[in-house]
């Protein structure tokens, strides 16, 4: 990428972050152009590559993207800190996205650092509600859910908050299916006719990807499950 190679690749760099942590302090999408006075070199050729725009006064980034992208890459690299940057700003506007993108970039190319990451901000008391709930979406969206994962949101479907919210994040994720269904956590909520529908989103979606084990999981502890109950209660 022509960010980070041939000259000036460490000065653009440098202004790529210091604009993506101007912008995330202040929480605004432009910076003042003087941010850029020091490396003239590297903030025209960003200019010219398109992946800064500028005005007068300020700067910003083309697409919105391109920034989530460089603050994601600055927590990846190690110079900043996720969970310190969530505990200070998990109200704010830009917190979402910038979690998202991390977790992203982290799940790829850092494997024990996403694992600290994503369990701090499923399990520390100061990590707010939106947060975790944002963190828990994430988890179940992934289609071959790591050890980690599993071990984090499965305990979830013990709270009776917290689980419908678990069941509805994996549904369409072939590897949260299998999970599911060798615990017994989810098979209470599964069984029991008061919040088995609570799993109609999980189970529709895998049929899409496992129809026989849906048919075969939905005959053995529905159908025939309450046939039996019927029985025994006619007697």
């Amino acid at each position: 990428m022509y960010v980070t190679t041939g000259a000036h690749a460490v000065e653009r760099a440098q202004l790529l972050e210091r604009i993506a942590h101007r912008m995330s302090e202040e929480e605004h999408l432009s910076v003042p152009l003087a941010i850029a006075d020091d490396l003239p070199d590297a903030l025209h050729g960003l200019l010219a590559t398109g992946m800064l725009l500028k005005d007068e006064r300020s700067l910003a980034f083309r697409h919105q993207a391109f920034y989530e992208f460089t603050v994601a890459r600055r927590f990846g690299s190690g110079r900043a800190d996720l969970v310190s940057h969530v505990i200070e700003r998990q109200d704010g506007l830009f917190v979402r996205p910038t979690i998202l993108t991390t977790l992203v970039l982290l799940r790829e190319t850092s494997p024990r650092e996403y694992e600290r990451t994503i369990s701090v901000l499923m399990t520390d008391s100061t990590i707010r509600s939106h947060v975790k709930a944002l963190v828990t979406d994430f988890l179940g969206s992934q289609r071959e859910p790591l050890p980690v994962e599993i071990n984090l949101l499965l305990p979830l479907l013990e709270d009776e908050t917290l689980a419908p919210r678990v069941l509805t994040a994996v549904a369409g994720s072939p590897g949260w299916f299998v999970a599911m269904q060798s615990d017994v956590r989810f098979f209470r909520w599964f069984t029991d006719p008061a919040n088995a529908f609570r799993c109609l989103s999980l189970f529709t979606a895998a049929v899409e990807f496992d129809r026989e084990a849906v048919l075969m999981l939905v005959t053995q502890h529905w159908i025939l499950g309450s046939t039996l109950n019927c029985d025994t209660d006619g007697n």
